[in-house]
């Protein structure tokens, strides 16, 4: 990916973006996974999901070429309107049809899995809050 974007970018041009950074989704991943694991599912055994350190990141974007690179981590707690069990259904359905979860026991799993969800991510207002950290970087393509 980094090599790509690389060749991508022209000479003196800026790569800038923002993606999933280390401890995103930390607590809502591990709940789901506590109750898939009580449930009798196995999960896989590498992590689908890349959210990378400002160390790794920089490691690997520096490798392909880029200099200049400024990545931070940003905390950046969201709304979940929907709630946990919301957040699962969209965005851990394909997680739950590769590890062989039947349509019809999710919205059981998901439920149960926003039970296991930590207490201070709900807030007073009632919303529950995703633990989105964000990596947002700029570099440069200096040749």
């Amino acid at each position: 990916m980094a090599e790509g974007v690389f060749c991508a970018v022209r000479p003196g041009g800026r790569f800038v973006g923002e993606m999933g950074g280390a401890g995103n989704v930390r607590a809502l991943r591990a709940a789901l996974n506590a109750e898939l694991v009580a449930r009798g599912y196995a999960l896989p055994e590498s992590d689908q999901q890349w959210y990378p350190s400002v160390e790794e990141f920089c490691v690997i974007y520096s490798a392909a070429g880029f200099s200049e690179i400024d990545a931070r981590l940003i905390d950046r707690p969201t709304p979940l309107p929907a709630g946990p069990a919301g957040w699962f259904r969209t965005f851990r359905s394909g997680y739950c049809d590769m590890i062989g979860v039947p349509v019809e026991a999710r919205e059981a799993i998901f439920t149960a899995a926003e039970a296991r969800m930590p207490a201070d991510m709900l807030g007073e207002d009632g919303i529950w809050r995703a633990d989105y950290v964000r990596l947002r970087f700029s570099m440069r393509k200096v040749n």
